[in-house]
């Protein structure tokens, strides 16, 4: 992610000719580098011409650098877009797994198993002791899911049901803005992709992108497709891209009972001259991972408030900007490329046991019941792959991009309908 931007630069004297005083120390005033300059010896001042002059054709090669990295990138991208879209068709069910895939995906990874083993001086799992077996208690979610995938095994074209759900539970930013409520609609996202934007004519590529999220029929919203936008700019003070604006989408909700992001709460009003009751309804904003869609504010409305108002609110409004930022750059540089692991729990267990070994929150035998745990737990998922290995259908193609700063307030665009 890159570098939180920081105010530029003022001009300091490194040798005042006297302490400071508590009163200049309140009123820091900013140094004129033109008078600078003429107190300056003639030698003096043309070195320091010369070392500007250095200044302005580093930047030149920075700015060279970065369109190099760019350019890269991009041709990086477009050929892992082949991948991911193979990925998208196994998860929607357009191609077969064929035993094929599963033999050479078994042999990559136990070949992986045994150099990780060999590093730590372990026994390979192949050669290891077997291991007890454990009992594993499923949550609902859990048991929900374990349907699913035993109801997709038994149709070859049945895809993984719940694939993106899963995987965003699994994410250390997403899960934390997912409701209940949310999960019926993320049921029917089929894919998430990351598009790199062109620069406009005459202007130089930068790293732009949009997040995609491309959802089936449901009974929630019309869109096919959820856009986020992501605008760089490159800053020459700290040598590096920053978010300069980010744009939402607006959600074509089928009702507002199917609307996610509010709740809708009824409310009794007496007519005064009637006497009559009459019931009202008032939609009340509520949380949603479907409220990631709107562009963070970055400017208050109101003029009428109070100054210490108006420092909390923009305090939080530079919390939720740059909160939309790191939920970002974890779907575009961890989760969309990894999206299988994050949909195992591998990801998220992996940290785990990291963590709990590096500060001595685990011996021996609760080590071996996490494994267990874990072998348990990705059972239905090996045995609906395993099932469907005979066969097989072809494709691929697609396209892709990638990567997630601080700037500028944001627009709504009206999000993609196919």
């Amino acid at each position: 992610m890159p570098p939180k931007q920081h105010p530029p630069a003022r001009h300091v004297d490194p040798i005042p000719d006297a302490a400071p005083s508590e009163d200049s120390a309140d009123h820091d005033e900013e140094v004129d580098l033109l008078e600078v300059m003429r107190d300056m010896p003639l030698h003096e001042r043309r070195s320091v011409y010369a070392l500007k002059g250095l200044v302005e054709d580093f930047k030149v090669q920075r700015r060279a650098l970065m369109a190099q990295l760019q350019a890269a990138e991009r041709q990086y991208k477009a050929k892992e877009a082949a991948l991911l879209e193979r990925r998208r068709q196994i998860v929607s069910g357009a191609l077969e797994v064929t035993a094929e895939d599963v033999s050479a995906a078994r042999a990559d990874l136990q070949r992986r198993e045994a150099e990780d083993a060999a590093k730590k001086g372990a026994p390979a799992a192949a050669e290891a002791a077997p291991k007890k077996k454990g009992v594993t208690v499923l949550s609902e979610e859990e048991k929900a899911q374990k349907k699913r995938l035993e109801a997709a095994a038994a149709n070859p074209a049945g895809g993984i049901p719940g694939f993106w759900l899963q995987a965003l539970r699994h994410g250390s930013a997403t899960d934390g803005i997912i409701t209940e409520r949310d999960e019926k609609a993320l049921l029917h996202l089929q894919d998430i992709q990351v598009v790199m934007l062109e620069g406009g004519e005459g202007e130089p590529q930068s790293g732009s992108f949009r997040i995609d999220f491309h959802f089936g029929a449901n009974e929630f919203f019309k869109n096919k497709v959820l856009t986020k936008t992501y605008h760089m700019v490159f800053d020459e003070n700290d040598e590096s891209e920053h978010v300069a604006k980010i744009d939402g989408c607006t959600i074509d909700w089928t009702s507002s009972k199917n609307n996610l992001t509010v709740t809708v709460k009824q409310k009794k009003q007496r007519n005064k001259n009637t006497k009559q009751i009459r019931v009202i309804e008032k939609e009340e904003p509520t949380d949603s991972f479907f409220n990631f869609f709107k562009a963070p504010k970055l400017s208050l409305d109101d003029d009428d408030s109070d100054e210490e108002d108006e420092e909390e609110d923009e305090g939080l409004m530079e919390q939720e900007f740059e909160m939309d930022i790191e939920i970002a750059h974890h779907i575009t540089e961890d989760l969309v490329p990894h999206a299988a692991y994050f949909f195992s729990g591998k990801s998220v267990d992996d940290v785990a046991l990291e963590l709990m070994k590096q500060y001595g929150g685990m011996d021996d035998e609760e080590e071996e019941e996490e494994e267990e745990e874990e072998d348990a737990g990705e059972g239905a998922f090996s045995q609906m792959v395993a099932s469907r290995g005979r066969g097989g259908r072809g494709g691929a193609a697609g396209n892709s991009g990638a990567r997630g700063g601080r700037g500028g307030a944001g627009q709504q665009q009206e999000c993609k309908q196919q």
